[in-house]
């Protein structure tokens, strides 16, 4: 008898019984289930700026109901062999002990890779009806089969241990739960436990093969961790040998058996410290946004001084985040983090960053700078500018009737001005006709709604300032500027003298000229936004006709698709406006226009930014702290801020398709629906019903 026959015994006792087919149906019908309401979320939430990975909670998904039924699939392996009696006769054979553990741990790895197989159904149909990211598939079905060895080799030890197969079933899935959930409250055990239970957790090392990453350590970690499984249950085993012997031999076995299981946690820990400080990950996505940019590794390289972030954030938040922030420390040996549960410690979050609606702090050399998102990008330009000390200066131009930072009044921008404040910007406020030069300091002009228009000379300093690499903002109202408009004509913006109404889209205490804008979620300035944004009294601003060599446009908001721009503002006022087709321009009205100049090759100057709104009463006292109104300003001074580009977005591969699965038709739905949770099941359930009867009638 060798270890094949083991394995050929233990299938054919697995699928001659009914059990099994119950086992796998069971298994499909809730996947199958899951993969359904899965692909329904993600069609929904398609293009809304929520992320949603279809994979990674599939993959999820299918691990907890591996957690549940395979203690089924190993409660039978020793316990009723022992029950049964029929393990004194498996003994008796010409085979090793650990021949016979090996060959029922296969046999059980074969059931295991049949359940996975029969989920590859998920992929191949959406595979008709999207892109499918190969790579993070594979990736995930490793992990997948990674966790279940796991899984299975627990069971098997529990097994080993009892003659009661429920009570085996029941003991793993209570084992295995615990260690499954061993890290949700870390944050009550102290730093040093919480990084020891973090190391131990099956859920924290199975995530990152559910985004596409296989990292050494959690290669090591499943696979050492089922290794001291088999090891403890081959101690198991052979501890038959102890019975009889007198109670001096049976102390020295006890002694030797408890031992050897010394040796095998210690092996265990040698083996997975060394691996935790020095470990190889390969990032598998398409898009490789698991990997730091060579520009994010010299920002990190360049970090001499401590640097500590701190996250304000949700329980559910928690892991992906300091995944981030572990590559960022791998690479940068003064980084450090705290993270902040909003649901437990809100008081602690208020205090560190009062007010402000921030995801996050870094703070270096006594300075601290806020961010919104905890996104690389973000993150790192963060550290970039904190460790190069440079100031964020933001100077409001006045002398031509421009909103008042000191006003508290309804009119006033003191809010705003405050809020730039707690945004690290110094914030000043001075009268500009072109004639003084621009501080060095400055990094963004705003000209917030001027009521009369700007000199020549004025305009023409802002002009060279902005494509000399300098960052201009402009709000513009409802006023006739022939100025203003000529000058960024040049620009191919185009301003129009008109007021924007739209009678649907806005809110229910608000009249039709102060529509809600749509914005643009696919720019970095607004990607983040939470909420929608208001424009009181609106003018348009749009792309203009003739475009200029060495610039690029980009639309930031527009109203809705009912609104139009109308010249006749005394019919706008009095709420009688109609629409007049040649004379209005119809919507949705373009409101909001970045505009970039890029740099010259030869010139060491960065980019120049203006964006240029038809708008600023969005931003004054009365109207800031509505909907996303501040959240929309600071987001486009901070933009204008950064000194440059520090890490680009990623080029994507070719033929990568990264957009989402905007629709699913009726007929695609069905057909994924009644195939995975359906049919698929039903054949293998008809399967162990024809298993039963051919026993029954055949036999």
């Amino acid at each position: 008898m060798t270890v094949l026959s083991i394995v050929k015994r233990e299938l054919n006792s697995y699928f001659t019984s009914f059990i099994i087919y119950v086992v796998l149906a069971v298994f499909l019908i809730i996947s199958g289930y899951f993969f359904y309401t899965n692909l329904v979320m993600y069609v929904l939430f398609a293009g809304s700026g929520v992320s949603i990975d279809l994979w990674e909670y599939m993959f999820n998904d299918i691990s907890y109901m591996l957690l549940l039924l395979l203690p089924l699939v190993t409660m039978r392996l020793f316990a009723e062999e022992k029950k049964l009696g029929t393990i004194e006769l498996l003994f008796t054979c010409p085979l090793r002990d650990a021949d016979i553990l090996f060959g029922k741990y296969l046999a059980s790895l074969l059931v295991l890779a049949l359940m996975l197989f029969l989920t590859a159904l998920y992929p191949l149909l959406f595979a008709r009806i999207h892109f499918l990211d190969v790579p993070i598939l594979l990736t995930g079905y490793a992990g997948l089969f990674l966790l279940g060895a796991c899984f299975l080799a627990c069971g098997i030890l529990i097994s080993s241990l009892t003659e009661n197969q429920i009570v085996a079933a029941l003991t793993t899935v209570g084992l295995l739960i615990v260690f499954w959930f061993i890290d949700r409250n870390e944050g009550s055990a102290g730093e040093y436990a919480a990084r020891i239970l973090q190391n131990v957790s099956l859920s924290r090392h199975f995530f990152d093969f559910t985004v596409g990453v296989i990292d050494t350590r959690n290669l090591m970690y499943f696979i050492t961790v089922s290794c001291a499984c088999l090891l403890l249950t081959l101690i198991s085993l052979q501890s038959r040998m102890w019975q009889g012997v007198s109670l001096k031999h049976a102390g020295l076995k006890t002694l030797g058996r408890f031992g050897s299981i010394a040796i095998i946690i210690a092996a265990l820990i040698t083996i997975n410290v060394p691996g935790n400080a020095y470990h190889k990950q390969f990032d598998l996505t398409p898009d490789k946004r698991f990997t730091l940019s060579e520009q994010a590794l010299e920002v990190l390289a360049s970090v001499r001084d401590p640097v500590n972030i701190s996250v304000f954030g949700k329980k559910e938040q928690r892991r992906a985040i300091e995944d981030l922030l572990e590559r960022m420390r791998d690479n940068c040996p003064h980084m450090t983090h705290t993270y902040i549960d909003v649901d437990k410690n809100l008081a602690q979050a208020e205090v560190l960053k009062g007010t402000n609606e921030k995801a996050g702090m870094v703070e270096y050399q006594g300075h601290r700078e806020y961010v919104v998102s905890l996104s690389e990008e973000e993150l790192l330009k963060t550290i970039y500018f904190l460790t190069r000390g440079q100031e964020k200066g933001a100077w409001f131009t006045t002398g031509h009737g421009e909103k008042d930072l000191a006003s508290t009044g309804k009119d006033g921008f003191s809010d705003v001005a405050s809020a730039l404040q707690s945004d690290n910007f110094t914030v000043t406020q001075g009268v500009f006709d072109g004639t003084q030069g621009i501080s060095a300091s400055t990094r963004i002009i705003i000209i917030a709604g001027p009521e009369h228009d700007f000199s020549a000379a004025a305009l023409a300093a802002i002009g060279n300032y902005f494509e000399q690499g300098g960052r201009v903002l402009l709000l513009i109202d409802p006023v006739p500027l022939p100025h203003l408009r000529a000058f960024l004509e040049r620009y191919n913006v185009e301003i129009g003298y008109d007021i924007v109404v739209d009678t649907d889209n806005r809110l229910p205490d608000m009249d039709e000229l102060t529509p809600i804008i749509h914005i643009n979620r696919e720019h970095p300035i607004s990607s983040d936004l939470r909420a929608a944004v208001l424009f009181p009294h609106a003018c348009s601003v749009q792309v203009g006709t003739h475009p200029a060599a060495g610039f690029t446009w980009e639309i930031l908001g527009q109203s809705g698709r009912r609104s139009w721009a109308e010249r006749d503002f005394a019919s706008a006022y009095n709420k009688t406006a109609q629409y007049q087709d040649g004379i209005d321009l119809r919507g949705p009205v373009q409101v909001g226009v970045m505009v970039k100049k890029v740099p010259d090759k030869k010139n060491t100057t960065q980019e120049g930014r203006m964006v240029v709104l038809g708008n600023s009463r969005f931003a004054v006292n009365e109207y800031v702290n509505i909907l996303g109104n501040k959240d929309f300003i600071l987001s486009i001074t901070n933009w204008l801020a950064e000194e440059k580009a520090v890490i680009s977005a990623r080029p994507v591969p070719q033929g990568y398709q990264s957009a989402p699965l905007h629709s699913l038709t009726e007929a695609e739905g069905r057909l994924v629906f009644w195939s995975c949770v359906v049919i698929e099941p039903f054949l293998i359930f008809c399967m162990g019903f024809g298993v039963i009867l051919w026993r029954r009638y055949a036999c």
